[in-house]
């Protein structure tokens, strides 16, 4: 939908005119998928964003399908609780919140350096790998205790 609010309008007319063709057939997409037209392909209008996957991100991809707070709702799983060595899930949703948010920091300080040689440690390539894997196992938990 981002996508769709910067569509500009300030164009010559045979230009605008196949700019609102464009426009309807993309949000007629997002119409019969909402509508429960499941084959509806939502990946670039609805799925796809250009932001990175911070929390908010990720709690706004899932809400569109009814799954709100997704990353509240991982923290209660083993694989996140061990990962962040809590036993408190509100704590290991604050450090699962913290360590995303740290992680795209370091994926865009390396992805936008000006020099091309900086990255991550082997140390921390794993650690972030480790809590991804967690995250992915607690995710699978949690769409199969919540999908029927």
């Amino acid at each position: 939908m981002t996508s769709l609010a910067r569509v500009r309008f300030d164009v010559e007319q045979s230009a605008r005119e196949s700019l609102m063709v464009d426009t309807q057939a993309r949000f007629l997409v997002i119409y019969e998928f909402v509508k429960g037209d499941l084959t509806q392909d939502i990946y670039r209008e609805l799925i796809h964003n250009e932001n990175n996957m911070r929390p908010n991100e990720l709690n706004s991809m899932f809400n569109i399908a009814g799954l709100s707070d997704v990353c509240s709702k991982v923290c209660d799983k083993p694989a996140m609780l061990t990962f962040f060595g809590e036993t408190d899930e509100g704590k290991a949703h604050g450090k699962l919140l913290a360590a995303l948010e740290d992680f795209f920091e370091r994926r865009n300080g390396i992805a936008h350096a000006l020099n091309p040689g900086q990255s991550s440690g082997p140390e921390q390539i794993m650690t972030d790998l480790d809590m991804l894997q967690a995250f992915s196992e607690a995710m699978v938990q949690t769409l199969d205790a919540l999908i029927p």
